[in-house]
């Protein structure tokens, strides 16, 4: 009866140390999240917490009514730190916890989706050699050619017209 009093208190006292052991290998991540065009603070933007190593979700939390946000009992590793809300940008950094630590990242900014797409200038490009239905088109200013260099057409035995030994079916002539 006493050694079974004596199992429990010991088994009772292993599962507290192991306890306490793994509280204390574990760190905070604190931060505020902002706006950058109005300098107000984010109250309920989502902040996760990531895998570094498969982008697994870990953690995550919300900011309160002054952007504030704490995520607790990280371990340690290599994580990725996501901030998202809505109509604006994600937020996205590495970070390294190594011990056991309140970990500052500080003021996160996000700018808006509209901020970011206002500059944006979109720029056709279109390849020198493409197929048209059946047809093979090429466009001509793409290749460099020395001055007074000219392209051979010929017939070839079969009566196709030919052009640097390839078969041509139509040629397109561009007008100004």
């Amino acid at each position: 009866m006493f050694q079974n009093i004596i199992k429990q208190l010991l088994l009772l006292f292993i599962i507290i140390f192991s306890t306490i052991a793994t509280d204390a290998q574990t760190a905070s991540i604190k931060g505020v999240v902002t706006d950058t065009l109005n300098k107000q603070n984010l109250s309920k933007a989502v902040v996760s917490l990531l895998k570094s190593k498969d982008t697994v979700l870990y953690t995550f939390t919300r900011t309160n009514n002054n952007g504030d946000f704490m995520l607790t009992n990280i371990q340690q590793g290599k994580y990725i730190v996501l901030v998202t809300y809505p109509g604006y940008a994600d937020y996205y950094d590495t970070i390294s916890i190594a011990s056991k630590e309140i970990f500052t990242i500080g003021t996160i900014k996000l700018t808006t989706k509209a901020h970011l797409l206002e500059d944006v200038i979109v720029v056709q490009k279109i390849a020198a050699v493409r197929m048209k239905g059946d047809t093979l088109v090429y466009k001509a200013d793409s290749f460099k050619v020395k001055p007074g260099a000219w392209a051979e057409m010929q017939i070839n035995m079969f009566g196709k017209l030919c052009f640097n030994l390839f078969s041509i079916i139509l040629v397109l002539i561009p007008t100004k």
